[in-house]
């Protein structure tokens, strides 16, 4: 009876071994294609970064108004900025780096000039929830702080001597006045691969800011008032991303 139950189990072991490899290496490719879609390397990884250039759109409405009404250029609502950002984690999952940026608008007419910059920086937080092997999605959001400068100008500039002279004998009209501010910026990302290592990919998010009530500063002494309290605006980047 043992030897007629081993006999039946060698037969059936001859018979249904091949299916059981083919069956394998067919879960073996699956697995594999799987982690192929996630990322050119074959791994579930996200690391990397690059150069960020985009536009971010300010309701600039009150500044100008101000502007204006004391015989300055007004300035654009868009501001072109530019930086760069890293990260680094999964490609399904959680991600870590940072990011700064920064840009400005300006505008002149006849001698006078005005200028705003702003920059801002910080940690950002990225989640990735879609991938092939082409093209992924992911969202997440900046956390940091930043600065605005606001730069006027009122003189007919000459020679350097004559500045210097103007400047001595109070004639020279120039202001530069900063603020500072914490910065929330909740974007979502597209990124779709080039090829091998490179990535393009688009962000599109939305600036917040808050100044906790400091004022606007010139030469570090406090200015009462101004423009430009806790500001809020959409921005769109674009990234050269390399990496994997």
């Amino acid at each position: 009876m043992g030897k007629i139950i081993l006999t039946l189990f060698l037969s059936l072991l001859i018979i249904f071994s091949p299916v059981v490899i083919l069956a394998g290496q067919e879960v073996d490719s699956n697995l594999n294609n799987i982690q192929q879609t996630q990322t050119w390397t074959g791994y579930n990884v996200r690391i990397g970064g690059g150069p960020e250039i985009g536009w971010l759109r300010l309701n600039l409405g009150e500044l100008n108004s101000t502007l204006t009404l004391n015989d300055f250029p007004e300035l654009s609502n868009n501001i072109f900025i530019y930086g760069t950002s890293g990260i680094a984690g999964r490609k399904i999952g959680n991600r870590f780096g940072g990011l700064t940026m920064r840009g400005s608008t300006d505008n002149s007419r006849d001698d006078k000039k005005s200028e705003l910059s702003i920059s801002y920086k910080g940690l950002l937080y990225k989640r990735g929830f879609y991938a092939t092997r082409d093209l992924e999605i992911s969202a997440g959001a900046l956390l940091g702080t930043g600065n605005m400068q606001l730069r006027l100008l009122s003189d007919d500039l000459r020679d350097f001597d004559s500045i210097v002279g103007d400047i001595a004998d109070g004639r020279h009209n120039t202001a530069t006045m900063e603020k500072s501010f914490i910065a929330i910026n909740p974007r979502i990302n597209l990124a779709y691969s080039l090829i091998g290592p490179f990535d393009i990919s688009a962000s599109a998010g939305y600036l917040l800011t808050h100044d906790f009530g400091s004022n606007w500063e010139m030469s570090d002494r406090k200015i009462l008032d101004g423009p430009l309290s806790n500001f809020r605006g959409f921005n769109l980047t674009f990234q050269l991303f390399a990496g994997f």
